[in-house]
């Protein structure tokens, strides 16, 4: 970063420098340093609004399967329910005959036992699979409360560092106007700096070649007069 931030120097000015413009190359350099610092917290900040943007997404997207595995699991349950209630009311329609019944239309004892506990575990099975439909059900809906606590904590996240992010921008694009500033003031200085030069240079040619007339005037003058 301090490499592509460095103000481009004539050869001409590295040497004997006056105090303005070392003083006012060190200050850029200071405030080059500044920027760069600020631009790495830029990075930071853009990286931590990404990372907290990707988490709000992430997020987003288990409440969008929760809601869809929620919609799928009351359907299952509706389905059930409506299965156990057909039973119990062919049930009620239809009484399931005693035991004393089955064994008198059987004649077999293990027939008529065969018989009961085949009805009860049909309907402890019924009623297995709707409490575990529920319990499904249940659970789904307290992960939901859960996502929906996540989904507002990272809500107030993602602003925090949006807001973060615009802060340390702002300051950037501060920092940013007064390196320029600062860089246009330093080549400003150094184009005088050099116009002075090349003007004490052309006096002092003028003055030495005023010098050289001068004595061939002089030289002249005094052959004139031998």
């Amino acid at each position: 970063m301090a490499g592509s931030l460095a103000v481009a120097v004539p050869v001409s000015m590295t040497t004997a420098q006056p105090a303005g413009i070392s003083a006012k190359r060190a200050e850029v350099a200071r405030l080059e340093a500044q920027l760069a610092a600020i631009d790495d917290k830029a990075a930071q900040a853009a990286e931590q609004y990404n990372g907290a943007r990707w988490e709000q997404q992430q997020i987003e997207g288990r409440i969008v399967t929760n809601v869809r595995r929620t919609t799928e699991t009351a359907k299952r349950l509706k389905k059930s329910q409506g299965v156990l209630a057909d039973r119990l009311r062919s049930m009620y329609a239809n009484p399931e005959p005693s035991l004393v019944e089955v064994l008198a239309s059987s004649g077999s004892v293990v027939a008529a036992m065969d018989g009961q506990e085949l009805m009860e575990r049909v309907g402890e099975r019924d009623g297995t699979v709707v409490r575990g439909i529920r319990h499904d059900l249940d659970q789904l809906h307290v992960v939901r409360k859960q996502l929906d606590r996540d989904r507002a904590d990272q809500k107030v996240k993602v602003a925090e560092a949006a807001d973060r992010k615009r802060q340390i921008e702002g300051l950037l694009a501060e920092r940013r106007r007064v390196v320029e500033g600062a860089r246009g003031e330093l080549r400003q200085m150094i184009a005088a700096e050099e116009a002075r030069k090349r003007r004490e240079a052309e006096r002092q040619k003028q003055a030495a070649l005023a010098a050289e007339r001068a004595a061939a005037a002089r030289e002249a003058a005094v052959r004139s007069t031998t």
